[in-house]
């Protein structure tokens, strides 16, 4: 019994998946006529607009622009950005005041505070000025 419907799922697997495979096949041929129907009708420069360029593309090493008009190959430099700026932020400066208990600890670069939850002698402590 297991047999049969492991059989059974797997011919509905395969007939699915041919389906599926025949409309892919046929929406890309749809798709390559209808490229190809507007491949023929583009035109590359516009009769509106008759300084458009035609064509461009970036030099193999990407620093130029080539254009191509009808009668003429322009090269055009990109211009290029600096040198990147790196910025080193600032070492963490404490505070010249602590409060009262707290102790300073260097961990990785990083100062860190060991801060105790109440004062040694039972009475509370504010914290803020």
């Amino acid at each position: 019994m297991k047999r049969k419907i492991a059989v059974a799922l797997t011919a509905l697997g395969v007939l699915a998946l041919s389906i599926f495979i025949a409309t892919a096949l046929d929406r890309i041929k749809q798709l390559e006529k209808a490229v190809a129907r507007l491949e023929k009708t583009a035109t590359p420069v516009s009769k509106d607009h008759p300084d458009r360029i035609a064509q461009a593309e970036f030099t193999p090493d990407g620093k130029a622009i080539r254009t191509y008009d009808d009668n003429s190959l322009r090269i055009w430099q990109v211009p290029s950005a600096g040198k990147p700026v790196t910025i080193a932020p600032l070492p963490n400066q404490p505070s010249q005041e602590l409060p009262p208990g707290w102790q300073p600890h260097e961990f990785n670069g990083m100062t860190y505070y060991v801060v105790p939850l109440a004062h040694p002698s039972g009475t509370r402590v504010a914290l803020a000025k």
